[in-house]
């Protein structure tokens, strides 16, 4: 079996994300996404020295917070801006692979203290893999 070789978004995804495009730019009001951040706690007992060191301790809670992010790029990056809005709401439903094309549950592949939070979705056509 050979591998499906990756040539961009097929044309029913570049039409659902104009269109998204055309809603977004003709919102009064910028749009705004947000992600709530989690944790089990139990997993962190192994970091406990490292966070000391660091001046932070276990959380007691799960929930650690939410982050809101203002779609202020649809003018410079339309495209752009309505994927990532479809990835925070989930209505991409699933790709390649049957993986689920959204940020809930995703585990956080980098963390930049004030500065940037990464997560991935992988699939076949990414550098993480399945």
């Amino acid at each position: 079996e050979t591998a499906q070789k990756y040539n961009g978004f097929s044309p029913k995804v570049l039409a659902e994300l104009n269109a998204g495009v055309d809603r977004l730019k003709k919102r009064e009001r910028k749009c705004h996404c947000f992600l709530d951040f989690a944790v089990e706690v139990s997993h962190l007992k192994g970091y406990e020295q490292e966070m000391k060191d660091a001046g932070a301790s276990i959380p007691q809670s799960c929930h650690l917070g939410r982050v809101v992010i203002e779609l202020d790029q649809v003018e410079h990056a339309p495209r752009l801006s309505e994927n990532f809005r479809l990835l925070c709401t989930g209505e991409r439903g699933f790709g390649v692979g049957g993986k689920s094309l959204h940020y809930k549950d995703r585990p956080l592949d980098l963390i930049l203290p004030r500065y940037c939070v990464q997560a991935s979705i992988p699939n076949e056509y990414s550098c993480w893999g399945t």
